[in-house]
């Protein structure tokens, strides 16, 4: 692809806000994985090593994100302004010996994620429904509800016309500002605080180790989102001090060492002195795991965590 380049390009001068940007892109491609983590590793086996589930979910999140990447930062080089009127159809027209290749591969690309994220609503409406994780949905409320999500969501794209494009990347930074938080206090509890020890039947108990509502992560999680807003920077908002550098949006870093130094510190102050659930674990009991009647047996929800 490097033949491709102009003769007269010699690099450019990149600041600090651009690539900044390119960066909190990629990081909110990872992020925004975290769900589908929680949503599919409930059916591993209870034996799958935590160690496993992360490696192969990253390689994978990775490697299928980072050469459409490279392809795309060659093609801005390469095209400028005319790839962002027909990104795919400029790709295609450059390499015409591949080009039947390459539109397959990226819209190919976009099958799996496009057919899991409408299950992955399913199941945080179901949640959100049912807490206790007690509801059941049968296969044909499933098929329903995912069909009338990826209707809706369609007609929206549709709505939007050739600002689809824009509308999508508000979404995802927007997604990017609230999930940080999130992703910070996650990880935080499960490889810092609790270290993986969990009882998951005592998720779904009122009176259990870890209450109805933890107030205080609540807390944590709306202050770190207050914490980043200076330092947004997107299409419809920019904060001062990402004015102050350059344009530069280094929100997720901010978000990250917030909530995670802060969660941290509650979490090990709340438990002083308090047993380690799985050192007291819960009668035993059928585990429900957010209303799915069919969970394998020997199945965990615990690798939801990492």
């Amino acid at each position: 692809m490097a033949r491709h380049l102009p003769a007269h390009y010699h690099g450019t001068s990149v600041n600090a806000g651009t690539v900044l940007l390119a960066i909190s892109i990629f990081a909110s491609w990872q992020i925004t994985w975290a769900p589908y983590v929680s949503d599919y590793s409930r059916y591993l086996p209870e034996s799958t090593p935590a160690k496993s589930t992360f490696w192969w979910t990253y390689l994978g999140a990775a490697a299928g994100g980072s050469w459409v990447m490279v392809i795309g930062a060659f093609a801005a080089v390469v095209g400028g302004d005319a790839l962002g009127d027909n990104s795919i159809g400029f790709l295609a027209h450059r390499f015409p010996a591949v080009s039947g290749l390459l539109v397959a591969a990226l819209v190919l690309g976009g099958i799996p994620g496009s057919a899991q994220s409408p299950y992955g609503a399913f199941l945080t409406a179901l949640s959100g429904v049912s807490p206790t994780g007690r509801a059941k949905a049968a296969p044909r409320a499933r098929t329903l509800f995912t069909v009338a999500f990826t209707a809706v969501t369609t007609v929206f794209a549709l709505l939007a016309g050739a600002h689809t494009m824009d509308l999508f990347q508000n979404i995802i930074l927007v997604l990017l500002y609230l999930l940080i938080p999130w992703t910070a206090i996650n990880l935080t509890d499960y490889y810092l605080v609790r270290h993986g020890d969990y009882d998951v039947r005592a998720f779904f108990r009122k009176d259990g180790p870890y209450g109805r509502c933890d107030t205080g992560a609540v807390v944590i999680f709306l202050l770190t989102i207050a914490a980043e807003i200076p330092f947004i920077n997107c299409p419809f908002y920019e904060g001062p001090v990402a004015k102050a550098l350059g344009d530069a949006d280094i929100s997720w870093i901010i978000g990250l060492i917030v909530g995670a130094l802060a969660y941290y510190l509650h979490a090990t102050h709340r438990r002083a002195g308090v047993l380690s659930p799985t050192s007291a674990k819960t009668p035993a009991e059928p585990a429900p795991f957010s209303g799915h009647s069919d969970l394998p047996s020997g199945s965990t929800a615990s690798h939801g965590s990492v």
